[in-house]
């Protein structure tokens, strides 16, 4: 007489957690800032490369925006966590949004021969407040989102980054040509502004489970 042992259910499946990942608020409010902080980008650097290039007619004029928008990068992107780190994170994103929002419209109250360096400015500006904007976001993300959902988590981010470069420069060509540099740069602003008050919202609902010495880095 043969006794059969039902089978048991394999470990994976016993613990795999239930997907709650759309019904995690801070991500979902972290997303949507970005998703319109992107949007705002686009439209601005776009605009920007169009407006350099109708002032001077000049493709090393052109050439000097995406100068002074990748320079921060290689300077400050190596070592702009290293900073973050020992900085309150969401004070960091917050006052990053904020900074940039300002810089933005920089550009719109210079005239004559000082808005090209005032735009190379704005670039750059931007450009270094933004270098330790996204080493804060990503360490907030470690902490609001689950080791299982990170790589559903970077997915999202990606999406998010790539609608927003269709839409972006499609709008902002258009855009100048009809009512000038003034609504993208608002726009850009505007969506720094939204991003802000959304990045801070998400990180004051930090769940109690997470451990005190990462809450204090965050709240």
């Amino acid at each position: 007489m043969s006794t059969q042992i039902p089978e048991q259910p394999r470990i994976e499946e016993a613990v795999k957690p239930r997907n709650r990942f759309l019904l995690n608020r801070n991500f979902t409010f972290l997303a949507i800032g970005q998703a319109i902080s992107h949007l705002g980008d686009f439209v601005y650097s776009t605009t920007l490369l169009v407006w350099v290039f109708t002032l001077t007619h000049s493709a090393a004029a052109v050439s000097g925006v995406l100068i002074a928008q990748y320079v921060p990068m290689f300077l400050l992107g190596p070592v702009a966590g290293v900073f973050v780190d020992r900085w309150n994170r969401r004070t960091t994103m917050v006052v990053a949004d904020l900074s940039r929002m300002t810089v933005a419209l920089l550009p719109l109250f210079v005239a004559g021969t000082l808005r090209l360096p005032t735009i190379y400015l704005s670039v750059f500006l931007i450009s270094v407040f933004s270098r330790f904007f996204t080493p804060a976001r990503a360490r907030i993300t470690q902490i609001i989102v689950t080791s299982e959902q990170q790589a559903q988590a970077a997915s999202v981010g990606q999406a998010t980054f790539a609608l927003a470069m269709v839409p972006g420069p499609a709008l902002a060509t258009p855009l100048f040509f009809a009512v000038g540099p003034f609504i993208a740069c608002s726009i850009n602003a505007a969506s720094f502004l939204v991003s802000a008050p959304v990045s801070w919202h998400c990180v004051l609902r930090v769940p109690h489970s997470i451990p005190l010495s990462c809450r204090r880095k965050v709240a």
